[in-house]
């Protein structure tokens, strides 16, 4: 179970996937959005610190976005990503950090990706309370690590993020491997937890 200083207690989270571009773009919007959240009962947001949707970019660094347009790095990316999580917290809630998302278009090179989470280590370091905890990457195999090599990388990454931080990590839900697919990611790894995707299907017996 997840404790905290209180104890322990139930996690209830939603994917918010535009709340970094939101504290860039749209401040209002987030605010209120976060307020409602909190209102409705959920303790905590899972938030991308990068994605490639054309129109609907979070760029750490410059790209060429999956329709071919050339996406400019923002220059004050690390302040608006304090900024996210200093307003997370005013609202009462965490945030789960999912550091790599459509990394092979934003950030496909090992060399950006280390510069990439020395920049997420940095940036969380006194904001700790802020975080439930860091997962390395969303859906990894469709994501930028695909095969064997992705494997070891998530892998490394986590290792080294569990080496520097106190920050609870997860690795990935590469759901796709199967039970002992994501059993055999996890086994012996530095990870404190894993986060695993459930089918979305409606169309079973239990519906939704």
């Amino acid at each position: 179970s997840l404790c905290d200083d209180a104890g322990p207690f139930l996690g209830l989270g939603v994917s918010y996937f535009q709340a970094l571009r939101h504290a860039k773009y749209d401040r209002a919007r987030l605010d209120r959005n976060l307020a409602l959240f909190a209102a409705k009962g959920f303790n905590y947001v899972r938030v991308l610190s990068m994605v490639s949707w054309d129109g609907l970019e979070i760029a750490p660094v410059s790209f060429t976005n999956r329709a071919g347009r050339v996406i400019p790095a923002w220059p004050d990316y690390w302040q608006q990503f304090r900024d996210l999580l200093d307003l997370v917290a005013q609202h009462g809630l965490r945030a789960e950090v999912t550091i790599f998302a459509d990394a092979q278009y934003v950030m496909a090179s090992k060399a950006a990706r280390q510069k990439h989470l020395d920049g997420i280590l940095a940036n969380i370091a006194g904001r700790e309370s802020h975080l439930l905890h860091l997962e390395v990457a969303n859906e990894a195999w469709q994501n930028g690590f695909p095969g064997a090599q992705g494997i070891a990388d998530l892998r490394a990454a986590t290792q080294y993020l569990a080496e520097r931080t106190s920050v609870l990590v997860a690795i990935t839900s590469n759901h796709e491997m199967g039970d002992e697919g994501m059993a055999a990611l996890y086994r012996g790894s530095a990870a404190d937890l894993a986060t695993i995707h459930f089918s979305r299907d409606t169309r079973t017996p239990e519906g939704g």
